[in-house]
C-alpha cells in the first residue's frame, strides 16, 4: 500500500476496497487471505458488511507531554505509543472533532501518525470517536483508518470491552465496529464501487 509519499505496513480501507471488489465484482466467496508485509490478513463478507483481521498493535502507555498538547492545541488526558502511531485521548469528543492540530508539530510526535481519541457522547451511535493525522508520509488528516483502529481496540478494550462501535469523525467520516481478540482485531465496515475504468496502454 501507498500513501502519497510512502509504502505502509498496514492500510484498511485499501484491504476493505480490496475485499469489496473481489466479492461483488469477481463472485469470490467466504474468507479471503491477502499476504502482505503485516503479514496474512483475512476479509469475509459478513452481515453488516466486510470483516477485516489485522493483527492487534502493540501499545505502550507514555507520559502525555506539553509538546503534545501544543501541537493538537487541546488538554491531553491520556497518551499511548503504538508500533508506528502515538494515539492521544483527549476530554472529550467535541475536543477531538473541533482539534485543529500543527501538524508540522505533530510531524515530530511519531513515525507514522497522531490518533486522537474520546468516548463518544451520550446517546451516539459509537462509543468512541478519533481521528488521525499522518504528515510524516503525506496524509494531513486520513479520513477513515483501519489500522488505527488496531491500536484503539487495545487502548480502549480495558474501559469498554473488547467488541465496540467507533466513529472517525473526519469531514468525510466513517463506522467501523471493532473486536479485539487476543492478538487480532476484527473490523468491520462497508464499501461502495464509485468508479470503473479500464488501462488501455
Amino acid at each position: 500500500w501507498f500513501t502519497p509519499t510512502a509504502e505502509v505496513d498496514l492500510c484498511g480501507h485499501a484491504t476493505l476496497a480490496t475485499a469489496h471488489v473481489l466479492a461483488s465484482e469477481h463472485g469470490v466467496t467466504g474468507e479471503m487471505a491477502l499476504h502482505t508485509r503485516s503479514g496474512r490478513l483475512a476479509a469475509e463478507v459478513v452481515e453488516g458488511g466486510i470483516r477485516l483481521d489485522f493483527p492487534a498493535d502493540e501499545v505502550t502507555h507514555v507520559p502525555a507531554t506539553p509538546e503534545m498538547a501544543t501541537a493538537l492545541g487541546r488538554q491531553v488526558v491520556a497518551a499511548g505509543r503504538g508500533l508506528t502511531d502515538l494515539v492521544v485521548e483527549l476530554r472529550s469528543a467535541s475536543d477531538v472533532r473541533s482539534c485543529i492540530p500543527d501538524l508540522g508539530l505533530l510531524a515530530g510526535l511519531a513515525d507514522r501518525g497522531v490518533i486522537i481519541t474520546a468516548a463518544a457522547e451520550v446517546g451516539a451511535a459509537a462509543e468512541v470517536v478519533s481521528r488521525v493525522f499522518a504528515p510524516n508520509v503525506g496524509i494531513p488528516e486520513d479520513p477513515v483508518t483501519g489500522s488505527a483502529h488496531t491500536t484503539l481496540a487495545v487502548w480502549w478494550a480495558p474501559r469498554l470491552g473488547s467488541a465496540f462501535p467507533a466513529e472517525q469523525v473526519s469531514a468525510r467520516g466513517g463506522r467501523i465496529h471493532v473486536e479485539l481478540l487476543g492478538d487480532r482485531v476484527h473490523l468491520t465496515g462497508r464499501a461502495v464501487t464509485v468508479a470503473r475504468g479500464m488501462l488501455l496502454a
